[in-house]
């Protein structure tokens, strides 16, 4: 069997399948990627001054309920003048863009509150590509103070409780130049102990603690993924450093140890198994990066672009026809390398149809609600390709401009990957691990089918055969009480109990036989 295998150190979280890191032998057993199912859009430009939405941060507050705080856009033909020079007979960015704040008890409806903080258009015009605002008013839900509100305590490996949040704040909020498309300008970058209740608390601001000299990496994005303890810096996932389009966009780790000196280095390419063809060359777009069970998580935007159309536009430019699908990707390493989890398989597909709600599924991230993960993500309802690149920048659509909504998407909470077996039962073998719990946790759908496990001593220092009849006294497949049931957390039990305090602190392997089951991950506690 080689050499003796170092015994993993498992913590009280969970043990996924996304790769192999916990994982001997698997034989029989089928590595499935569940498909979350869609449930719509939740979040839909219903009002004046949403002509389409972007960017949008879900978060829940410390009144447990879920508050997302987005982007919205309208056309304004006034911001021509403050744009920079080389956009400014670029039509398709002429418009400005606010933050702007719904609130929900149950994550799939919003109640969008009159903030009465800016002014918005009251109404806008009927031209369907580019209507004029008219009026202004002050009766809408927009002027958030921040534009970014990252839960670092839930998603970015930070245990500091003060510093679970990471905020920016914004400058100027409100005016013209503020509101382009390109601005860069932005007021702290701070932390906080909870979500900014900047709508019910007056001191909100005292809460945050400023970090001196603090930016977001220079490439552009609202984006940052967490702390990586491994090399002692904070980073994010995002197109890459060189010119991304050239011969195709790929992924970038952008890395800093103070938050103020960023370094930025290609890291996920596509590969030779990708379609590169005219017909579909497959790009990486984007990457939603979150601490997850012990690794990071990444929700990759996989851009499928047709380079056969007329209108496919020069390399510099991102005049492109296609669609956008995600991907997961995992790493271990702290970002520098990435899994591509499942051989490639799409774990959220865009929408079928050209005027699907989602024929663009774009970047997102997930909020635990219940048993179940929703993954909130933008949805865009047509192509890439919003306007020609024919000069004239006539808009791809004949009766309409393509507009982005939030959309929802479920599945189980942790459900992301199985290991999946029929009516023939299939035994899962640890690799040697050592753990401090009491208890045993499997995250299994077994309503059709039953889970035994057992657990095998391993001794220090020596080659053990992973399938040694030996077992650990009391904790065998003979003994085992069979797990049957459908829920996220469920308790493994043999005859004799359940308490594997004996066994803390020793080496030993998980054998767990499967039959017409989904096995999620597990536990110790």
């Amino acid at each position: 069997m080689g050499e003796p295998m170092e015994p993993l150190r498992l913590g009280d979280g969970w043990q996924l399948f996304l790769d192999d890191y916990v994982i001997e032998v698997a034989t029989g057993l089928d590595r499935v990627l569940h498909q979350p199912a869609k449930r719509g859009p939740v979040l839909s430009p219903d009002q004046p001054w949403e002509g389409s939405l972007s960017f949008g941060n879900i978060n829940r507050g410390a009144d447990g309920r879920l508050h997302a705080t987005y982007h919205v856009h309208w056309h304004d033909p006034r911001v021509r003048e403050v744009l920079p020079a080389d956009a400014r007979d670029d039509k398709p960015h002429w418009f400005v863009r606010e933050v702007a704040y719904a609130v929900s008890d149950d994550g799939v409806r919003w109640e969008k509150p009159r903030l009465g903080l800016v002014e918005t258009p009251a109404a806008l015009g009927d031209d369907p590509f580019l209507p004029q605002p008219i009026g202004a008013t002050t009766e809408n839900n927009c002027g958030v103070p921040f534009d970014l509100c990252c839960d670092l305590g839930l998603y970015g490996n930070v245990s500091d409780p003060s510093r679970r949040f990471l905020v920016r704040l914004r400058k100027n909020v409100g005016t013209l130049e503020e509101r382009q498309p390109f601005n860069r300008g932005h007021g702290a970058l701070c932390f906080g102990p909870e979500f900014p209740d900047f709508t019910g608390d007056v001191n909100w601001r005292d809460k945050l603690e400023p970090i001196e000299n603090a930016r977001l990496s220079p490439r552009g994005f609202l984006n940052v993924a967490g702390f990586d303890e491994i090399h002692g810096e904070w980073f994010g996932l995002m197109q890459g450093v060189r010119p991304h389009w050239i011969p195709s966009r790929d992924l970038a780790r952008w890395s800093t140890p103070d938050l103020e000196h960023w370094t930025g280095r290609p890291c996920l390419f596509p590969a030779p198994e990708d379609p590169h063809t005219l017909e579909r060359y497959d790009e990486f777009m984007d990457a939603a990066v979150i601490r997850c069970e012990g690794l990071w998580l990444g929700f990759m935007v996989v851009f499928h672009s047709d380079r056969t159309h007329p209108h496919y536009g020069i390399p510099e430019r991102w005049w492109r026809k296609g669609t956008t699908d995600l991907q997961l990707i995992a790493s271990r390493d702290g970002g520098l390398t990435w899994r591509r989890v499942a051989d490639r398989a799409v774990w959220l597909p865009h929408g079928a149809e050209e005027d699907s709600f989602d024929r663009l599924a774009y970047v997102g991230r997930p909020v635990r609600v219940g048993d179940e993960t929703y993954f909130y993500y933008l949805a865009m309802d047509g192509d890439h390709l919003s306007h020609y690149h024919d000069g004239a920048q006539t808009p791809y659509y004949h009766d309409r401009i393509r507009r982005t909504r939030i959309a929802l998407a479920a599945q189980r909470w942790n459900g992301y990957v199985s290991l999946t077996a029929g009516t023939h039962p299939a035994t899962f073998i640890s690799k040697p691990l050592i753990f401090t719990g009491r208890h045993l946790h499997v995250n299994a759908d077994a309503s059709r089918g039953e889970i035994k496990v057992e657990v095998v001593p391993v001794a220090d220092g020596e080659i053990v055969d992973p399938w040694t009849p030996e077992t650990c006294p009391g904790l065998s497949f003979d003994e085992a009480v069979p797990v049957t049931g459908r829920q996220v957390e469920q308790r493994v039990r043999w005859r004799g109990g359940d308490d594997l305090s004996a066994w803390q602190g020793r080496p030993v392997r998980l054998r767990i036989s499967i039959r017409n089951t989904d096995l999620y991950g597990f536990r110790f506690e």
